[in-house]
């Protein structure tokens, strides 16, 4: 749950900046070049956003360490290293701007999804009577489907001067992912239940 909830709770400025009209395009917001006390609040939400996504890397070794290899899945890994190594690029590069809208969406999913992990795991009974889970790949899917509309709108707008390169390999990782997490939930969700009513 920390993982999640902190960097929504450290920056609220940060979600401020992004989701209240006037501060943020959308569509297509330039990187953060200089100082400014605003957008400083955003790079230093970008990095603590790139710490909470490392920290997800301890949920490899943790399942490890549990003895459940079975969880450790190619989407499991390639999302977790892509996450950090994209984050990272951002910090390094290109903090701030457009991309910072999918991070703070990004960090309300990871609320969801570790608050379902942190009731699961304070009492086992709850993984069969929580009806939601399903829905927590759901709306990873519907956050990548999103991306994938941000950065295309930003890489055929001659307007938009976020780095093509960049946006570029966004659209290909959010393409991956929605590839990866659809396979991941037909096989989780829909091909188990034919199986079960047949």
């Amino acid at each position: 749950v920390f993982g999640g909830i902190w960097p929504l709770v450290d920056e609220r400025q940060a979600l401020y900046y992004v989701w209240i009209p006037g501060h943020y395009s959308w569509v297509c917001q330039r990187p953060i070049y200089g100082p400014n006390p605003t957008e400083d609040k955003v790079v230093h939400y970008f990095y603590v956003f790139m710490c909470s996504r490392l920290l997800d890397l301890l949920d490899t070794v943790f399942m490890v360490l549990k003895k459940n290899k079975h969880q450790v899945s190619f989407l499991h890994l390639y999302h977790h290293v892509m996450m950090a190594v994209a984050t990272w690029l951002c910090v390094k590069y290109m903090p701030g701007g457009h991309v910072a809208f999918f991070g703070t969406i990004n960090a309300f999913v990871h609320v969801v999804m570790y608050f379902y992990y942190f009731l699961t795991s304070y009492d086992v009974s709850y993984k069969k009577s929580i009806w939601w889970k399903r829905h927590i790949t759901e709306i990873q899917l519907i956050q990548f489907i999103v991306l994938v509309a941000q950065q295309g709108y930003a890489i055929i707008s001659p307007s938009c001067d976020y780095p093509k390169y960049l946006l570029i390999f966004f659209l290909i990782q959010a393409v991956l992912m929605i590839y990866l997490f659809s396979d991941f939930y037909l096989k989780a969700y829909v091909m188990k239940n034919k199986a079960k009513k047949t």
